[in-house]
């Protein structure tokens, strides 16, 4: 029985501290009955995922609160950039666990989550209104240059 694998990848090992460098050819298997789905980490998941994490100030979910400025997915690995309601927030590492987890728990194909807190002054959303009329005593105090 003769068996045709047109899908192959030509691959070029060179062995440190010697002049020989191997090639070999790798098939590529075909899927089967028993093969692994294809781990499929798309942003959506990743933001459905971060909507069940809330601020502790507010009863809004850190998606809605504008909170989120970039999520990046490499692979199985996680990249979120926040920005705090404000600077120097005492509940930062609490967020950042919450966020951590709640990825987690909702892509178990993810195998890391790295959570940034950015220097950046929060943009309220619309829905809270003038962030002075929500509290009066409301100062978005702007980062050191």
């Amino acid at each position: 029985m003769r068996k045709d694998f047109t899908d192959y990848v030509l691959r070029i090992t060179n062995v440190v501290d010697s002049p020989m460098v191997g090639i070999e050819i790798v098939l590529k298997a075909k899927p089967t009955l028993f093969s692994k789905p294809e781990i499929m980490i798309d942003e959506k998941r990743v933001y459905d995922a971060l909507r069940t994490v809330y601020d502790p100030e507010f009863t809004m979910d850190i998606v809605e609160l504008n909170m989120v400025k970039r999520v990046e997915i490499e692979g199985t690995r996680v990249i979120v950039d926040l920005v705090l309601t404000t600077p120097f927030c005492p509940m930062a590492p609490f967020i950042k666990l919450k966020v951590e987890r709640a990825i987690r728990q909702a892509i178990p194909e993810v195998t890391e989550v790295v959570t940034h807190v950015l220097d950046e002054k929060w943009d309220p959303p619309d829905v809270l209104g003038p962030m002075e009329m929500v509290y009066p005593d409301f100062v978005n105090a702007q980062p050191l240059t």
